[in-house]
């Protein structure tokens, strides 16, 4: 009893091998089992040597162990039984066949006689339970024949033993048996908390230790990768340095790409991978800050392709934009600025007769006193007509933006203060510039043709302020038919139209052009006549003929009229024609 005390196992604290149930943790501890191995070692050459360590004969076999003592007998009947000593040692030995494969038979009633080794004979079979059967597939020739002998010897005690099996002693002996067996084996394979514990500690250590070695070799290996990248770009970027001679855009792929006004690279990068110009936002971005193009980019719009590298992007979005010349003549219409914009890529002419119109335009002050509305469109006459460069694609509101600019450079100081002796304000200014734009041929007829209408405007009676300008019809004519008039005016002088001065007295609603600077000096400073009326002339000179009054101006007209071209001389002809 003490010695199973002693032996008892806590099972909080063992740990099983694999195979042996449930398991807690597959830890072993090592260094107990090679001190086992060495007492097994020993105690199976004693064994093999017929010698068991307290001095008994062994009676055993490697086909069957029968372990019977020779004293080992039932008090009431007689027959022998199996030493639990005995039956633990047929597991050792079971042990020590090494690969030799077992086929073992737990202690229990056989229901087979045929299969049961001991048996020899086919006569009634009583069940045994205190024999431990263990089948060897293979055994050693010499094994043999000492197998044969043990079985007949152990035949000699099966019906002895068979008798005994009847009774209920046989179940205590097979738990016996077996409580020791397990615990002898459970004993060997014992690993305290404590140990547990400290194994557990010491395999978390070594696997961390094992993963701190491979983080730090994989941070190597980036380490060095990421400087033999940065080595080659910073080498590949002096030797090949990125210039317009070698950059070769494509022509088939080739696109319009335009940089706003403020716009950050993070945009830039954006919109270039939106438009299958580069691979990668980020690295742009990198290689931006890195070549030292981050914040140099310009607004305007640039010709991009496909195969471009990043460097060549950079190189040209931070060079000169692209732009294109366009001359506007004095003398145009909004609608045919906004066609020529359109002819020359820099805007359609849509987006800018819209921004005409809704453009913010508050920040300039020889706007805020004009009366805008009631035109056809809102900054007519005031885009200056002139040669500007502008950005390919540009902005409709950057090209308004810049022909007001132009206006307000022409227009100096010195013209507000004749302004106010005119008695004009500056819109009126710009409308009558607008028809001497249309009048005049020749610019010494500007301020005399200006000096008329000022005169009937602001002298004349009632019928005189009626300016009667052809100019202004055909423009009437043209916001009705779209079309211009090729041909002299008569019935058209009757058009309804607010633009129509034959009808409408006064000025017109707005300017009916764009005039240039010679025409706004001739409006700002009239020429100071008593003349009422003028014709243009037909005789090629471009001039006008002037008139005080009504009845000179008829006469005018009808010597125009009568005009005859003089002959040509006829010495001055070809011979030949």
């Amino acid at each position: 009893m003490a010695d199973e005390k002693k032996n008892k196992i806590r099972k909080p604290g063992a740990v099983r091998r694999p195979g042996m149930g449930r398991q807690t943790n597959p830890f072993i501890d090592r260094t107990r089992m090679i001190d086992r191995a060495e007492e097994e070692r020993r105690a199976g050459q004693e064994r093999r040597s017929g010698v068991m360590p307290n001095g008994e004969n062994a009676s055993y076999t490697t086909g069957i162990h029968t372990g019977f003592s020779s004293n080992a007998q039932s008090p009431d009947t007689g027959i022998r039984r199996v030493s639990p000593r005995y039956t633990e040692n047929i597991e050792n030995d079971v042990e020590d066949f090494g690969d030799t494969e077992i086929h073992r038979v737990q202690f229990g009633a056989v229901d087979d006689p045929e299969t049961h080794p001991v048996r020899s004979d086919k006569s009634e079979y009583v069940p045994r339970e205190d024999v431990t059967v263990l089948h060897i597939r293979e055994e050693a020739p010499a094994q043999a024949a000492g197998n044969a002998n043990r079985e007949n010897k152990s035949a000699n005690v099966t019906g002895t033993d068979n008798d005994a099996a009847e009774g209920g002693a046989g179940s205590g002996v097979l738990k016996k048996k077996r409580s020791k067996r397990n615990k002898s084996v459970l004993k060997q394979q014992k690993v305290t908390v404590d140990e547990y514990k400290f194994h557990k500690k010491m395999k978390r250590r070594r696997r961390r230790t094992v993963l701190i070695l491979l983080i730090v070799l994989l941070t190597v290996g980036l380490t060095i990768a990421a400087g033999y990248t940065v080595y080659t770009f910073v080498v590949d970027h002096f030797d090949n340095e990125v210039s317009e001679d070698s950059i070769i855009i494509d022509i088939y792929s080739e696109q319009k790409f335009r940089v706003e006004k403020g716009e950050t690279t993070k945009s830039l990068s954006q919109r270039l991978h939106k438009a299958g110009l580069i691979k990668d936002e980020r690295i742009f971005r990198f290689l931006s800050k890195f070549y030292g193009y981050d914040g140099q980019y310009n607004a305007g719009t640039y010709t991009l392709s496909g195969g471009l590298s990043y460097e060549d992007i950079m190189y040209i979005l931070s060079g000169t934009p692209e732009t294109v010349r366009v001359t506007f003549p004095e003398g145009f219409t909004t609608e045919q600025i906004a066609t020529r914009l359109e002819n020359n890529n820099v805007c359609t002419a849509e987006a800018f007769l819209k921004a005409v119109d809704t453009a913010d335009v508050s920040s300039y002050e020889f706007l805020k006193g004009a009366d805008l509305s009631g035109r056809d469109h809102r900054l007519d006459g005031y885009l200056f007509p002139d040669t500007y460069e502008f950005d390919v694609m540009a902005k409709p509101e950057d090209v308004i933006y810049k022909m007001l600019n132009r206006f307000n450079e022409i227009f100096r100081p010195a013209y507000y203060e004749q302004l106010e002796k005119t008695g004009l304000t500056l819109d009126q200014v710009v409308i009558l510039a607008s028809i001497v734009e249309k009048e005049a041929k020749l610019d010494s007829d500007r301020a005399p043709i200006a000096g008329v209408f000022y005169n009937r405007y602001m002298y004349g009676g009632e019928e005189l302020k009626v300016f009667q300008s052809d100019a202004t019809v055909r423009y009437a004519y043209r916001r009705a038919t779209g079309k211009d008039l090729d041909h002299n005016l008569s019935e058209e002088l009757e058009l309804d139209d607010p633009y129509n001065t034959y009808v409408y007295p006064g000025f017109t609603p707005g300017p009916i052009c764009s005039p240039g600077e010679a025409s706004l000096i001739g409006a700002l400073f009239p020429s100071n006549h008593t003349y009422y009326y003028f014709v243009a002339r037909v005789d090629g000179s471009g001039g006008n003929i002037y008139s005080h009054t009504y009845e000179e101006h008829l006469q005018a007209i009808k010597d125009i009229a009568n005009y005859v071209p003089p002959e040509d001389n006829p010495g001055d002809e070809d011979p030949d024609d």
